[in-house]
């Protein structure tokens, strides 16, 4: 607690940063579970993050982010980062049930049917001609991926080129478009978000 009201002298850490330090003291085992997907060499193949990012460890931040939505989704309200914090205090403390196998093969499976149909442009919006554009998008990230995670079993029976027509379809669609951009980090427009992704997929 005294860790998480600390300022630090010289740089700004990262709301990453900062969970890092204090789950790795508590639970360092399970902070080694989530390196060890954002290592993943198939969900680092299609983040195309920044060297920053990399640096303040965003595609740890970004797993955490995956779990706690797909898990927590309902106790969200607003702003995604203490929410995060709060989601891996719970499962730390056992309060909610976290299963690393089970867990693991849902996000490995959706990140595998998503890289496979998008590749390095999964997470990044479209140009009017159809060519991925721009940097990481997070509510790309949190829509698709969700969706996805929702549901496998559709996916899953899908051709790759389906897949990627549902999952570009997704990012040009008017409800889904509308629900992006500053000041749309909150409930209602993250179920916004996701449900047109489920609808699409």
């Amino acid at each position: 607690d005294l860790f998480e009201r600390l300022n630090t002298g010289g740089a700004q850490l990262t709301e990453q940063e900062i969970r890092n330090c204090i789950f790795r003291a508590e639970a360092p085992d399970l902070m080694d579970y989530f390196d060890s997907l954002a290592q993943d060499e198939i969900f680092q193949s299609c983040l195309g993050l920044s060297d920053n990012q990399q640096k303040s460890l965003y595609d740890r931040g970004l797993v955490l982010r995956f779990f706690a939505l797909k898990n927590s989704l309902d106790e969200f309200r607003h702003d995604v980062e203490p929410f995060i914090t709060d989601y891996i205090h719970k499962v730390v403390d056992e309060v909610v049930l976290f299963d690393k196998t089970s867990e693991q093969d849902v996000f490995k499976r959706t990140m595998n049917s998503i890289a496979g149909a998008l590749g390095d442009g999964a997470w990044r919006h479209m140009s009017n001609t159809g060519e991925p554009k721009g940097a990481f998008s997070v509510y790309i990230f949190e829509a698709l991926s969700l969706a996805v995670a929702r549901n496998l079993a559709t996916v899953e029976s899908l051709s790759v080129d389906v897949l990627r027509e549902r999952c570009n379809s997704v990012k040009i669609d008017a409800e889904f478009k509308d629900a992006c951009g500053a000041g749309r980090n909150t409930r209602l427009h993250l179920l916004n978000r996701l449900t047109a992704a489920e609808r699409i997929i």
